[in-house]
Order: C-alpha cells, then structure tokens, then sequence
C-alpha cells in the first residue's frame, strides 16, 4: 500500500516536471520570436544565454519528468533510474537557478519551486529505493 502512494507521489512530481519543462520550452520560443522580430534584445550575449538555458532547462525536465512518470514496476533497473533521474532534477534545478539569478529572475522562482517538490517526495525516493 505504502509502496503504490510513493510510487504515484513520484509519477506526480514527473508529470509537473513535464508540465513544467513544456510551457517553459513553448515561453521560450515564443519569446525568442517575438525578441528576434521586434529587436528587443539589447544584449544580445546575455539573449542567447538566457535562450540556451531555457531551453536545456525545458528539455531537461520534459525528459527526466517522463522517465519519472513511465515508473511502473519496481526493479533494480527501475530503482536506478528513478534515483538518478531525481538528482539529476535536484541538480539542474540548483544549477539553473544559480545561472538564471544573473539572467532571467522569474526562471528562479520556477526552479525553487521544483527543488521544494523534489525535496517533498525524497522520502518516497529512498523509501522505493530500499
């Protein structure tokens, strides 16, 4: 019983982080389209900064959130993969959100928020894991 809801806690974070990395990576292109056609961009270095980390961001999480939310069976393999996937997360969200304190603030608030719920289901992580 236990197992199950730690399982659909952690199919529920990989789908956020899906929602997440797909409304980030559609922003992120219309953005830049919108940026190129108006000529906004001042500075166009921090422009293309700011693009590429959205945009390693935003495949990122639709990836790593897929593999979380594809956990059905519990297996060596499946264990795994679900820890790596959550500190591969964990860390790119840290990261980013480092990198975007200088670029982009709003991304900051978008990587805090994955860090908390990705620190809410750790103990449904190691729970899977033993």
């Amino acid at each position: 019983m236990r197992q199950s809801s730690d399982r659909y806690k952690v199919q529920f974070v990989g789908g956020l982080a899906v929602a997440i990395g797909l409304v980030l990576l559609v922003v992120t292109i219309f953005g830049t389209l919108a940026a190129l056609f108006t000529f906004q961009a001042k500075n166009a270095l921090a422009a293309v900064a700011t693009f590429f980390l959205c945009l390693i961001l935003s495949s990122s999480y639709l990836g790593l959130g897929t593999k979380l939310t594809r956990l059905k069976y519990i297996t060596a393999a499946d264990i795994e993969t679900l820890r790596l996937s959550w500190t591969s997360l964990v860390l790119l969200s840290v990261i980013g959100a480092i990198c975007s304190f200088w670029l982009l603030q709003p991304l900051v608030g978008i990587c805090g928020l994955m860090i908390i719920v990705l620190f809410a289901i750790r103990g449904a992580v190691i729970r899977l894991s033993n």
